[in-house]
């Protein structure tokens, strides 16, 4: 199944469309997922789960059971304490990543650099 280029978000009476470009990183929020752009955040409503089969593994990269980043907004990981660490996203955004996720991060952010 193809990625989705945009996602289709309710705010009120309102729908907006997020191109899937734009989103920098992806927050759980009980039945509902924020998607972060630069400056705005839209809620949605879908699992994280489906989510992260829906997006591009080349470009998406869960990285907590709460998050997904995409890759080229990574800017740092600072590793932490028992195996978790702290990413920080180019516009300075800190998101945890948590030790079941860290090897596929790494794997992935390997590939990228190739």
């Amino acid at each position: 199944m193809p990625s989705p280029h945009r996602f289709a978000v309710r705010v009120g009476r309102s729908e907006y469309y997020v191109v899937t470009a734009d989103i920098r990183w992806i927050e759980a929020d009980g039945d509902y997922a924020t998607l972060h752009t630069a400056g705005h955040a839209y809620p949605l409503r879908q699992t994280l789960h489906d989510l992260a089969q829906q997006l591009d593994a080349r470009q998406f990269v869960r990285v907590h059971r709460s998050a997904i980043v995409r890759m080229d907004c990574v800017a740092e990981i600072k590793p932490l304490t028992n195996r978790d660490a702290l990413l920080r996203l180019d516009d300075g955004t800190p998101v945890r990543v948590s030790r079941s996720y860290i090897d596929a991060l790494l794997a992935a952010l390997q590939a990228v650099r190739g």
